[in-house]
């Protein structure tokens, strides 16, 4: 059996081995090595040598600390005021509506991206379709949607000409079948 290699002191993409702590069930040696992020991971050797393990998993994420301030951007009927913590892998932040006035603490993806953006207080009475009709509104005024334009309708298959069809065209252009099908083909190739 071929000896194991002394990975102690390499860099595997952003992670530096250790030391080697000893094997896992499977029989492959497991090192304690240390990500660029500055936590401590065990890995097997031959996976970090073969690329498919290159971090600790968790840094790829960015951190909350850095996220992006969006205190005073106002979105649909709300306005970021402050940062209050974190929601999820997000930045959480106190939003205040910019008509009455009640706030309500949502992260800052949603907030950036639309979701929640009606005030409930301000829309209470309104009908569903109303709502939508007003949020669609508010948001193409403050230039987070664009309108699209209106697709055309997919334009119909032509209806093939059955036979009874074709023949009785033939005859009126005094063609036989045969010459009446190449000079349709002969138009078509004409069109293109």
């Amino acid at each position: 059996m071929p000896r194991a290699l002394d990975l102690a002191g390499q860099k595997f993409g952003k992670l530096t081995v250790l030391e080697r702590v000893g094997k896992d069930k499977h029989g492959h040696y497991v090192w304690r090595c240390r990500c660029d992020c500055g936590s401590e991971v065990m890995a097997v050797g031959y996976a970090m040598r073969s690329g498919t393990r290159r971090s600790c998993g968790k840094c790829g994420k960015t951190p909350v600390e850095r996220a992006v301030d969006i205190a005073g951007q106002v979105v649909g009927d709300y306005m970021a005021v402050e940062r209050v913590g974190t929601y999820g892998t997000s930045a959480k932040w106190r939003c205040v509506c910019t008509k009455c006035g009640s706030e309500k603490e949502q992260g800052a993806y949603q907030f950036r991206i639309g979701k929640r953006a009606s005030c409930p207080v301000c829309t209470a009475g309104m009908k569903r379709g109303e709502v939508i009709a007003r949020l669609a509104k508010i948001k193409r005024e403050q230039g987070l949607v664009q309108d699209k334009p209106k697709t055309p309708a997919p334009e119909k298959p032509k209806k093939r000409m059955t036979l009874e069809e074709i023949n009785a065209a033939a005859r009126a252009h005094h063609m036989t079948y045969g010459k009446y099908v190449a000079a349709c083909r002969e138009q078509e190739g004409r069109k293109k």
